[in-house]
């Protein structure tokens, strides 16, 4: 009895890595996540490999009301990063755009920028370092 289910379990084992190894389609993706109520809004390939971004039908990111979005991507660390960026594209440049616009006064002296905040050339010293940082940015 001990060896038949150890054969079983064995045989298990190796129908499960079977299947986890077997490749999916594209069409096979993208069905799995409309049954999940996912709607596929972007299909990248990048060296054979595939990156696909897909927005949730009803729930939303309570802070931004913006649709749930999840990727999937496949490959070495070098690739799923290089789907990512180009999922994600969008997202990134807003984000590093933010991060640029509140970096130079993190740079000053605390007291410093506290007693020229609202003044009109504090303002525009920082408005004037933010875009030479944003244009050096999109030249890297």
């Amino acid at each position: 009895m001990k060896k038949i289910q150890l054969v079983l379990f064995i045989t298990l084992v190796i129908i499960s890595f079977v299947i986890s190894q077997t490749k999916k389609t594209t069409r096979d993706l993208h069905i799995g996540f409309e049954k999940d109520n996912y709607t596929v809004v972007r299909t990248v390939n990048y060296n054979g490999q595939r990156g696909i971004l897909a927005a949730h039908k009803f729930v939303r990111v309570r802070s931004t009301n913006q649709p749930k979005k999840v990727l999937y991507v496949e490959g070495n660390g070098y690739e799923m990063g290089y789907l990512t960026g180009l999922l994600t594209k969008n997202e990134i440049e807003q984000m590093a755009t933010s991060y640029i616009k509140y970096l130079p006064p993190q740079l000053i002296n605390y007291d410093y920028v506290e007693k020229h905040r609202n003044e009109t050339w504090f303002q525009l010293l920082l408005s004037v370092i933010e875009r030479t940082l944003i244009s050096k940015a999109y030249q890297s």
